[in-house]
């Protein structure tokens, strides 16, 4: 018990020493820096562009589509960074070792105007693999070469089928809760036996 104990007082202490790192590097290199500038105007654009684009009669069903890829894609990126998969060099916020623009304003906007724009599957996936080639194959090593980014363990081609996998997810997991609500509407509307 006494080990555990121990070990459970050093982890703390390393993980108070690895905020204070961050936050010292956040404060010293990376705030106001350009690339903080790019992460803050993503976040920004990312979320204006929704508000002018997304159909607001399906407000609520499109921002739980978002909320929902948001929790999904934050997670992902925190087990990746917690295995130092990859690593991010610059971040918006300080206490966070993710990738924040992308995971909660970027990526879940963009799926969910997909999601707005084509109902058909067939052209919901066809949006999709134009977006996943985007995002792998065009965005990531932009934010290599824009040192914001750092694969350790992680190719591009890893990240192409997660996008379509995310897509295809939410797109049947959104059908399903429809389909709930429409049950229990139905249930509520049928007459007492």
């Amino acid at each position: 018990m006494a080990r555990i104990e121990h070990e459970g007082n050093a982890i703390d202490l390393a993980q108070q020493a690895t905020t204070q790192l961050r936050l010292h590097h956040w404060l010293q290199v990376e705030v106001l820096s350009a690339q903080w500038w790019f992460l803050l105007v993503i976040f920004v654009v990312s979320i204006a562009v929704w508000l002018v684009a997304v159909d607001k009669t399906r407000f609520f069903e499109l921002l739980l589509f978002a909320a929902i890829l948001s929790y999904i894609t934050t997670m992902l990126d925190a087990i990746g960074t917690e295995l130092h998969i990859w690593s991010y060099s610059y971040k918006l916020v300080p206490l966070f070792n993710r990738l924040i623009p992308i995971d909660v304003s970027l990526l879940p906007i963009t799926y969910a105007l997909v999601y707005q724009w084509f109902g058909q599957w067939r052209h919901y996936l066809l949006a999709h693999l134009i977006v996943a080639c985007g995002a792998a194959f065009l965005a990531e090593p932009f934010l290599i070469w824009l040192h914001i980014y750092n694969p350790h363990h992680w190719k591009h081609i890893y990240s192409f089928p997660i996008y379509i996998l995310l897509a295809v997810f939410m797109k049947w997991g959104m059908s399903q809760l429809k389909h709930i609500q429409l049950r229990y509407r139905a249930f509520q509307k049928s007459p007492s036996t």
